[in-house]
């Protein structure tokens, strides 16, 4: 939801709409809303779903306890004792999932499985090298049920495969075990059209099943997802590689009791540290407010309106305003000849509404 309205920008700028459109007024208010967002680090409307991550490869930390220097801050904030974070936005509404990372995982274990020969192919060697020979992910001729099983030791949602040769109409069905038996995984996406049924290369990613369960798979027990073969490929798909989605393998899940956090976006694990042992932390949340605060709701209308005056500076209108034939001085477009007044006003109002809101507005012109 906008912070502001059109009505309440024409009311401010005292522009009709044959001189700024409806849907320009509406383009400004959300260049504005998302400059109050991006300034503030905050949502001042509706909830809003976010995902943070925190790596320790990336924070330098001083080893020695002692020195007051402390910690180097990284690109995200991060805290000496690696318990404490800062969430990037507030104010914060819900935290859904606190998972602690492994982010130099490789694949456990894949298996190609020829429902044909009723047989099991290991690839798992050539799957984690870089320069490996390709492989088929079924077989060299490909029959329904035909199945790529990928396993690591923990939970992961998602897999980028490289393939040097893609498959061609071919349908995959994902599925997880769950237990008792083989289920078709939900939210299944991919970053690249045909990449979920190995048509191209790509990411494919999913939802966390809660009762995923390990199981052994041809003598191995891990955590696996499988692509089973539903329709055919006419080209068998040849794999270079296949990479956990770093960002999703999850060695621990951090219970809602194990930490707490404030609405200001602070985050603090009461049982649990990070340290060389793990390479990073991942966190759902939600952030916005229930209302708009009238000081937003204002600066939303003030920016807007600069930047609707603004856009009638660029020439849309006379650029002449004022000239003399002889004696006689002439005006011509009377009403716009004080728009660079009007812009120095709202460049004032907007300074004092973004020290209302613990901001300094470095871009004030005077």
């Amino acid at each position: 939801m906008a912070y502001s309205t059109v009505a309440n920008v024409r009311s401010m700028s005292k522009i009709a709409s044959g001189a700024v459109s409806d849907a320009d007024v509406t383009t400004f208010i959300g260049w504005a809303d998302a400059e109050i967002d991006k300034r503030t680090g905050k949502s001042w409307s509706s909830s809003n779903s976010k995902t943070d991550y925190f790596d320790t490869s990336e924070a330098q930390v001083n080893r020695d306890w002692d020195d007051e220097t402390g910690l180097v801050t990284p690109s995200t904030p991060y805290f000496m004792e690696h318990n404490s974070f800062k969430l990037t936005r507030s104010p914060v509404l819900s935290i859904s999932n606190v998972w602690i990372l492994d982010r130099g995982a490789d694949i456990g274990s894949l298996l190609s499985y020829d429902s044909g020969a009723s047989s099991y192919t290991d690839n798992t060697t050539e799957a984690n090298s870089v320069r490996g020979t390709p492989f088929y992910a079924f077989a060299e001729t490909v029959g329904v049920g035909d199945i790529m099983y990928v396993g690591l030791s923990y939970r992961f949602l998602g897999i980028t495969i490289s393939l040097s040769t893609a498959g061609s109409g071919g349908v995959l069905t994902w599925e997880y075990y769950d237990g008792s038996s083989w289920s078709a995984l939900s939210g299944v996406a991919e970053s690249a059209s045909g990449a979920d049924d190995l048509n191209a290369s790509g990411k494919v990613s999913w939802s966390l099943p809660e009762d995923w369960q390990d199981t052994s798979v041809d003598g191995n027990t891990l955590y696996w997802v499988r692509a089973r073969v539903t329709t055919a490929h006419s080209t068998s798909p040849k794999v270079n590689g296949v990479v956990p989605d770093r960002d999703s393998v999850i060695s621990d899940e951090v219970s809602s009791g194990s930490y707490d956090w404030n609405s200001g976006g602070r985050l603090v694990l009461k049982d649990d540290f990070l340290t060389d042992e793990y390479s990073g932390l991942r966190v759902d949340y939600t952030y916005g407010a229930s209302s708009t605060p009238t000081v937003v709701e204002t600066l939303s209308a003030v920016l807007a309106s600069k930047w609707c005056l603004e856009s009638l500076m660029s020439g849309s209108y006379d650029d002449v305003s004022r000239y003399r034939v002889g004696d006689i001085e002439v005006s011509k477009g009377e009403p716009y000849t004080n728009l660079r007044a009007a812009i120095v006003e709202l460049e004032k109002k907007e300074e004092v509404l973004w020290k209302e809101l613990g901001f300094r507005n470095v871009m004030l012109i005077s």
